[in-house]
């Protein structure tokens, strides 16, 4: 504990006889207020190998032009990436790097960090939050870092010294198409993925691992994963694939222990997460037997009701739900389900639910239903009741919550067909620590989606539980 315990299990061997730039990087991290762990500068050593070639390129080409590292979650994945294209930028002029971004503003808020840490240095930097630009400009050199969107459309135009990808699980191949070529003109050129392991679905970094498995020459490979046939909820294994534990604030015991507790609604995600192992990406959120359970004839709602309102992407289906909470006991059924976009019979069967029922509040979700945030406004305004506009960070709560409820058997539900069968279809997608709904499912989660929200806001104005809050 506390110190380098297990080598990678899988790991390109460095070659002494070239030189690196590994020991740059590690400094510039070291001048941004980062202390890089010893994983870390391996990675880095080995990765940026290099011949002289004078009068090719930036005078260098690389031994390997691409590198790929898998490593649990909390690892620093984002550190070894923001470190490498910050020194990359300093080192050379002109540089152009894109940062190929799974998630836009998270992207966006990394780069604004390395920004904010470099103008503490005294670099002369310019951030830019133009939209779809946002990049970092530097000034003494005429450097530029920029966020690439993982689109198809990603680095078309534009030649580039360096790209860098996080969470590389979720990149396709269809991106890739348009930034390789984008290379091919700077033989200085080479490229970093970076990601915890993904699912059957990840192409891309599936790929990359058979080939650093098998000792790729062209591709630089290193790995830290629990090996097979081991608990990855022992404690004591930890460190053995786990670099990053204990060293400084990166990863913590408490905090792999608390990202067990979240993940409880989803087993392999925690195995994923933690364990950096290859998951199944058709992994259950709710077994039947929950469903069974929860799912059937429910009494009159009573005490504190709530009525939920999620809209599907592209607006191509509204359901409108309620929640209630009567003494020790919670409820939460779809009032009505249509496929179709929210026009005037949404808000007359929420207006209709409001006044038959005296609702206390009416909830929409994060995502699509703020399309029609405005008009609610307007009913909740005239009738006189609360209007919850849930964030991402409480539609996630609200997501959990019913999880735990349906864990428990503390819930129960209508048996609406809608409903049922999206909870039999129902799939995460995590945002961090937390996770919601997946809404790219085959299955309409509009249903689902609607009656959490409706349960959890319904539990907030009726049980007020201790120790459970939105924010």
């Amino acid at each position: 504990p506390g110190g380098y315990v297990m080598p990678a299990r899988w790991m390109t061997k460095r070659d002494v006889s070239v030189p690196t730039f590994g020991g740059e990087v590690a400094e510039f991290a070291r001048l941004m207020g980062w202390d890089p762990m010893p994983f870390q500068e391996e990675f880095w050593d080995v990765a940026l190998e290099y011949r002289e070639a004078p009068g090719v390129g930036l005078g260098h080409v690389y031994v390997r032009d691409q590198a790929c590292m898998t490593v649990p979650r909390q690892s620093g994945k984002s550190v070894s990436l923001l470190s490498v294209v910050g020194w990359a930028a300093l080192r050379w002029p002109k540089m152009r790097i894109g940062w190929v971004a799974q998630e836009r503003v998270i992207a966006t808020t990394l780069l604004g960090e390395l920004a904010g840490r470099l103008l503490e240095a005294g670099v002369e930097v310019k951030w830019l939050l133009t939209a779809g630009r946002e990049r970092i400009e530097f000034l003494g050199n005429g450097s530029v870092i920029q966020v690439l969107s993982s689109t198809e459309r990603a680095g078309h135009g534009a030649s580039w010294d360096m790209v860098v990808g996080d969470e590389t699980w979720r990149l396709k191949y269809s991106v890739l198409q348009s930034i390789v070529p984008a290379q091919a003109a700077r033989p200085s050129s080479i490229m970093f993925l970076i990601s915890t392991m993904g699912t059957e679905d990840s192409e891309v970094l599936n790929d990359l691992v058979a080939r650093g498995r098998d000792g790729d020459p062209l591709l630089t490979y290193c790995e830290w994963s629990a090996p097979d046939g081991v608990d990855v909820h022992d404690e004591s294994l930890w460190h053995g694939w786990m670099p990053a534990l204990e060293q400084g604030s990166f990863m913590t015991l408490e905090k792999i222990r608390s990202g067990a507790a979240m993940f409880a609604a989803t087993p392999s995600e925690f195995v994923r997460a933690y364990a950096n192992r290859l998951t199944r990406s058709d992994a259950s959120v709710f077994p039947q037997e929950w469903i069974d359970a929860a799912c059937g004839r429910l009494p009159k709602p009573s005490g504190s009701l709530v009525v939920g309102v999620d809209v599907a992407k592209k607006m191509s289906s509204v359901a409108v739900a309620v929640g209630w909470v009567d003494g020790d006991r919670v409820f939460g059924d779809v009032a009505e389900y249509r496929y179709s976009g929210p026009s005037g019979w949404m808000l007359e069967r929420v207006r209709g639910i409001v006044q038959r029922h005296g609702a206390d509040a009416v909830a929409i979700s994060y995502g699509p239903a703020v399309m029609v945030k405005p008009e609610l406004e307007a009913l909740c305004a005239e009738e006189g009741v609360e209007l919850w506009d849930l964030n991402s960070v409480a539609s996630s709560a609200a997501a959990m919550r019913l999880f735990e409820l349906l864990k428990d058997g503390g819930v129960r539900l209508g048996a609406m067909e809608p409903l049922v069968d999206a909870l039999r279809a129902a799939r995460v997608k995590t945002m961090g620590d937390r996770w919601r709904f997946d809404r790219d499912v085959v299955v309409d989660q509009t249903p689902l989606v609607a009656v959490s929200i409706a349960v959890q806001v319904a539990l907030e104005i009726g049980l007020q539980p201790s120790g459970w809050s939105f924010y």
